[in-house]
């Protein structure tokens, strides 16, 4: 397996403003693409970060496309589309980011299968993936085989992540 670079896992508390803080650096970070999945008016949305593009994962609910965790319930057909957009990321993006990778993803749903199908294909891409507290453990065993490095990091040192020089200069 061609292994990626390096994985960092974007930890916090939950609402701690982890994705706030991504948000913020992603419009700074011009090799970076990706889903965040920030809260809007109250409800969770997916959101392609070079088109941005987003899709609200509380509408258009039928019997025949929800996934639950807890308490919440969400358009599988959101997660469908997130997932296939990572899956055909352009090879040449610096870092991917992908918010958030949690229960859903560790029980192979959410971003699942789409994440685990681009993270086997050959990509030298950092990645960061936001992860709350509870699940870093978790997440480092299923997805770390996939990289070379992983690093722990919280909110306040995201601006220290910078994509290898080969990648980040490619157009």
């Amino acid at each position: 397996m061609d292994r990626h670079k390096r994985l960092f896992l974007l930890c916090g508390a939950v609402h701690s403003g982890k994705t706030t803080r991504l948000k913020m650096w992603v419009q700074n970070a011009k090799a970076a693409d990706g889903i965040l999945a920030p809260v809007v008016a109250g409800e969770r949305h997916l959101c392609h970060i070079a088109s941005g593009e987003c899709r609200n994962l509380h509408k258009g609910l039928s019997a025949h496309n929800r996934v639950s965790v807890g308490r919440f319930v969400f358009n599988n057909d959101v997660f469908l589309w997130a997932g296939e957009l990572l899956r055909s990321l352009n090879a040449h993006a610096g870092i991917i980011v992908v918010d958030e990778v949690g229960p859903l993803e560790l029980s192979g749903r959410g971003l699942e299968p789409g994440l685990s199908r681009l993270l086997e294909a050959p990509c030298r891409a950092d990645f960061v993936f936001v992860v709350r507290e509870s699940l870093e453990q978790a997440v480092r065993a299923r997805y770390a085989p996939f990289f070379k490095q992983v690093a722990s990091i919280g909110p306040e040192e995201l601006s220290t992540i910078n994509p290898a020089p080969d990648i980040s200069r490619r157009k």
